[in-house]
């Protein structure tokens, strides 16, 4: 049977009724402190004809890479993955389209260089002559560092947020234009693995991804990852699975590679795009400069790659016989 007031005052008098006044008392505060928490914690929630759809999928470059976000630019090696980075980053410092997608946030670039820090200088240089023609005293909206937390640290991305914060900040001084794009080349190697077979640990892959996905939020960027494919060109880019299901977007760089190693042939493949379709390919083309090689991509009819024919050499040609056509070398 339950205790009222009147047998409490009996039983313990008038302390005793105090004491359990003091304690109800206590337990209706601690309720109203719970029920304050617990509202804190309710997801907001948002209505359908609040956000404008026009406007709600802001734009790095328009139907390929979201203004803030992560992905992945990977390939097999020698498939030009950092000279396609470079060309993106000219694109995206300059404001003209990246193949045939336009610029619609112009910015600075910050360059984390992990491997091939010496090609960087050069190939940028090149980069912004073939695809600018401006005056190589011109200078550009670009920073880089050789300088790179362990990827999988508990504070990569508080590291590597303060970089960015800097950079960002002596951009808009020096350019009066924002930082916009992050580059990590390569993540592989930022990761720096401890042991054989962490590369293809689902955990940390996803570890790994969740990195770029707070390091974009935090410094209001897109984030591009490099890396590598592996042996099966089929299963995408090296490691865990979880690596590409955890970013927005995957560029894919994929050729023909003969066994002496040249590559021909290569295409870029949108592999993955959260705001557009998958599967589109785009024909590479090089140009040897003075300083290096530069990229120009441009669409494939109808958005599928073609196989151009292999050359076949004809050592005794008949007089007026034409030579097989070999695919061209011009840019």
């Amino acid at each position: 049977m339950k205790e009222d007031a009147n047998d409490t005052l009996r039983t313990e008098g008038v302390e005793g009724l105090r004491r359990r006044q003091r304690r109800a008392r206590k337990f209706e505060g601690d309720g109203d402190a719970d029920n304050e928490a617990a509202t804190n914690r309710r997801a907001p929630l948002h209505w359908h004809g609040e956000i404008d759809p026009m406007t709600s999928r802001p734009w790095l470059v328009k139907n390929l890479l979201p203004e803030t976000g992560s992905g992945l630019l990977s390939g097999q090696w020698g498939t030009f993955k950092s000279f396609t980075a470079i060309d993106l980053v000219v694109s995206i410092m300059s404001g003209q389209p990246f193949i045939n997608f336009p610029v619609k946030r112009r910015g600075g670039v910050l360059y984390i260089a992990v491997e091939g820090q010496q090609e960087i200088t050069i190939r940028l240089q090149a980069a912004i002559e073939a695809k600018l023609g401006v005056d190589k005293d011109a200078r550009m909206p670009f920073a880089w560092t050789d300088s790179c937390p362990r990827l999988l640290d508990k504070d990569a991305a508080k590291e590597l947020a303060a970089i960015a914060k800097d950079a960002g900040e002596q951009m808009q001084v020096k350019f009066g234009l924002p930082l916009a794009l992050i580059v990590i080349d390569t993540i592989g190697t930022a990761a720096l693995y401890e042991k054989t077979g962490d590369e293809n640990d689902s955990v940390i892959g996803f570890k790994l991804m969740k990195v770029l996905s707070a390091l974009a939020k935090q410094a209001n960027v897109f984030v591009l990852g490099l890396d590598h494919f592996g042996k099966a060109v089929e299963t995408g880019t090296r490691g865990a699975s979880s690596k590409e299901g955890d970013v927005d977007v995957v560029l894919a760089l994929v050729g023909d590679r003969s066994i002496g190693g040249a590559i021909d042939n290569v295409k870029l493949c949108a592999r993955k795009r959260r705001s557009g379709p998958s599967g589109e390919e785009f024909s590479l083309r090089t140009k040897v400069g003075w300083f290096a090689p530069s990229t120009s991509m441009s669409s494939a009819p109808n958005s599928t790659a073609r196989t151009r024919p292999k050359a076949t050499r004809r050592r005794n040609r008949r007089p007026g016989k034409e030579p097989s056509t070999a695919p061209s070398t011009k840019p």
